[in-house]
C-alpha cells in the first residue's frame, strides 16, 4: 500500500480554487486540491490559514455566506483543521515565539502559520504554497508548491 502524502496547504492556494479561475495557476490549483478531497493525500491547514480565506472571501459574501464558508470548509476541501492549542481549540499564541519567527522576515500571518506548522511537523511532510519564496529555508520540512506535488 503506498503511502499518502502528508500537507499543509496555505491560505493562497485555496484562495486561487475560490476566486481567481482565470488565473495562470487555476488549474495546477484545482488539480492539485482535488487529490485532498479524493482522499489521495492527507491535507492539513491552520485555524488562521481558515479565517484569512473567510476574510479575503468576506468583501464578496454575506455574513451568512461567509459563516458557511467556515464552517462547509474542512469537509469541502476533506482537510483537517490544525488550532495551536488542540485540546482547547484556542486561536491564541506565544508572542515570544512569533516574534523569533517574524525575526526572520516573516510577516505576522506567516509567522502564525509557520509556528502551527513547526508544532505539527511530525505529522506534515510538505507545506504547500505558491508564494514558496516566503517560507522556504524557515520551515523545517519541504516547501513546495502545487505543481510540484502532483508531478
Amino acid at each position: 500500500m503506498e503511502k499518502k502524502v502528508k500537507v499543509f496547504i496555505d491560505t493562497d492556494v485555496f484562495v486561487i480554487e475560490r476566486r481567481y479561475k482565470r488565473d495562470a495557476k487555476y488549474r495546477e490549483t484545482t488539480r492539485f486540491l482535488e487529490k485532498a478531497v479524493k482522499d489521495e493525500m492527507i491535507a492539513y491547514t491552520s485555524i488562521y490559514n481558515l479565517l484569512e480565506f473567510c476574510g479575503i472571501l468576506s468583501f464578496n459574501l454575506s455574513y451568512e455566506n461567509t459563516v458557511m464558508l467556515y464552517l462547509g470548509f474542512a469537509t469541502k476541501y476533506n482537510t483537517t483543521i490544525l488550532f495551536p492549542d488542540e485540546d482547547a481549540k484556542l486561536v491564541c499564541f506565544n508572542a515570544k515565539s512569533i516574534l523569533d519567527l517574524i525575526k526572520q522576515k516573516m510577516s505576522f500571518g506567516d509567522a502564525l502559520v509557520t509556528s502551527i506548522v513547526d508544532k505539527n511537523k511530525k505529522i506534515i511532510d510538505t507545506f504547500v504554497t505558491w508564494n514558496v519564496e516566503h517560507f522556504k529555508g524557515k520551515l523545517s520540512i519541504a516547501v513546495l508548491n502545487p505543481s510540484e506535488v502532483i508531478s
